[in-house]
């Protein structure tokens, strides 16, 4: 029994017991006009007595569920994730009657952990291991520092897919470890958004609200979309082949800087190979709540087991224990008025030269014309939140796709104040989007577009060295209150075109542009 549903019965079973002894002493009829003054006397020391009753549950609820300012949820987020379970958790509870907010991690400090004294940590792992780019200050600002009394939880989402999984997160449990803070409860790692290890979370965060149920997170389900065309935008080039995929659906409701998320198959050949190795029918039917569905169909969206993992097992038994595949996420490239949702998706290869899991369904496997199971998550960090501003635009790669959406969008409302610079390999091949693009700049909707490609000529020469020959251009637009926009790798284009910004604004104006949403990055 929970400790509210205990709490519940044992003030039941006292307001029974105090109208048994009413019952006792009332020894005339039960209707009496005019109560003589010793009965006055009893009903007013027994309303005092369940006053503080309440007042004492309630203190002693408080003192449950988190001393100090409440329960404190930070949140370290890429794509929007980790901060919507931050938001929602902290509802959540405080509909449960828990005092407790979220905000981003940047904005804590270790004063701030000490004065909430619990603290709930739900962190993305991007890249190689890293932090969200937001965050980055936070980890550094826990070092030689003391956190004695506080109490902690940490949510690490992440992909197994990937060598460092959830390791940021786990760099934050050790962190708040080693600072001296307890934790609350082992940390939670969630695979690709794993339902079982959410569900757990959730169940961490009912316990601390003293058991009550909380209101379940509201995600939007993966929906049906139509692959409808994809085609490749740089046959013949050096770089991994690029392209442009089309879809269809019927929730055509999001806006520039969103994200889509698919849910990918396995490759069918593959799926076939795995049965005749392990010798099972694909065709057996498997009831999976309440359905029945063959367990080929079943494989398709599942990570295939080892063969000897499985030897002996039964399908039913196999099917029981198979772990659904990872999602992946895409950044928009279209606008909903465009009357299609366009990605553009690079083809990733691993070691022994397979095609990726998403890249691989969305450019190969899926058949033209066949249904991809898609979500849209909407991305406040990339959203244009002032859309009258001048816009600087700069990306590298498969990262015009975000920026080209912020164009699509601008350009439908006729704001033409929009310069974009962007690096790939060779003009003559990876050009993405160059005829709409030189489109756009002949109409005056793009006023500056500044190009690099590394491959072309003797010197490599790559987008931020193109900025950094626009340095008085860069500075004259931001002091007409341009907005900057970088969308591409994380590891290469992004950092080198930070430090010049950094190097030509100064850090004060840098770090100024970021506090005030004027310099916002979707980095991978």
């Amino acid at each position: 029994m929970s400790r509210s549903a205990l709490g519940n019965s044992l003030l039941l079973s006292l307001l029974a017991a105090v109208v048994a002894a009413l019952g006792y002493w009332q020894r005339e009829p039960w209707w009496q006009g005019a109560p003589d003054t010793p009965r006055l006397w009893l009903a007013g020391v027994v309303l005092v007595a369940f006053a503080l009753l309440c007042f004492f549950c309630l203190r002693g609820r408080e003192a449950r569920v988190g001393d100090g300012q409440g329960i404190l949820l930070l949140w370290a987020s890429q794509t929007g994730f980790a901060m919507q379970l931050a938001e929602q958790g902290a509802a959540a509870l405080v509909q449960a009657g828990v005092s407790a907010h979220a905000l981003p991690m940047e904005a804590a400090n270790a004063a701030m952990l000490r004065q909430h004294r619990r603290v709930l940590l739900i962190a993305s792992t991007t890249g190689e291991g890293d932090c969200p780019e937001h965050a980055v200050s936070f980890l550094p600002g826990l070092q030689a520092e003391l956190l004695a009394g506080v109490e902690y939880a940490v949510l690490a989402l992440g992909d197994s897919c990937y060598q460092a999984f959830c390791a940021y997160g786990k760099q934050l449990d050790e962190a708040m470890r080693e600072a001296g803070a307890v934790a609350l409860f082992p940390r939670i790692d969630v695979d690709a958004g794993n339902p079982k290890a959410l569900d757990a979370w959730q169940n961490q965060l009912s316990e601390l609200a003293g058991g009550a149920a909380l209101a379940t997170p509201a995600f939007a389900e993966p929906q049906p979309w139509r692959l409808m065309a994809r085609q490749c935008l740089n046959p013949g080039g050096v770089a991994d082949s690029a392209w442009e995929i089309t879809l269809t659906g019927e929730n055509m409701d999001w806006q520039a800087g969103d994200v889509a998320v698919i849910t990918p198959c396995n490759a069918p050949q593959r799926v076939r190979e795995w049965l005749l190795e392990t010798k099972l029918d694909g065709e057996t039917q498997i009831d999976r709540h309440g359905t029945l569905i063959s367990l080929q169909d079943l494989l398709a969206y599942a990570r295939l087991p080892a063969a000897e993992s499985i030897a002996g097992k039964k399908a039913a038994e196999i099917a029981a224990q198979i772990v659904p595949l990872p999602v992946r996420e895409y950044s928009i490239a279209s606008i909903p008025a465009e009357g299609s949702l366009k990605l553009l998706v690079r083809q990733m290869r691993d070691a022994q030269g397979e095609l990726g899991l998403g890249s691989g369904w969305l450019t190969a496997h899926a058949p033209l014309g066949s249904e991809i199971w898609l979500r849209l998550r909407s991305n406040p960090a990339f959203h244009d939140t002032l859309p009258d501003a001048p816009m600087i635009l700069i990306g590298s790669g498969t990262g015009i796709a975000g920026l080209r959406a912020h164009l699509a969008a601008r350009a439908a409302r006729g704001m033409g104040r929009n310069w974009l610079l962007f690096g790939e390999r060779q003009v003559a091949h990876d050009f993405h989007f160059e005829a709409e693009l030189l489109h756009w700049q002949r109409q005056g909707l793009i006023e500056h577009l500044d190009t690099a490609f590394s491959r072309d000529g003797n010197a490599c020469r790559y987008v931020q060295h193109v900025l950094a020959e626009h340095s008085a251009r860069l500075r004259e637009w931001v002091a007409q209150g341009a907005v900057i926009y970088v969308c591409g790798s994380l590891q290469r284009m992004a950092p080198a075109v930070d430090a010049v910004i950094l190097q030509t604004l100064g850090k004060t104006l840098h770090d100024q542009l970021q506090a005030e949403g004027r310099y916002r990055r979707e980095v991978y």
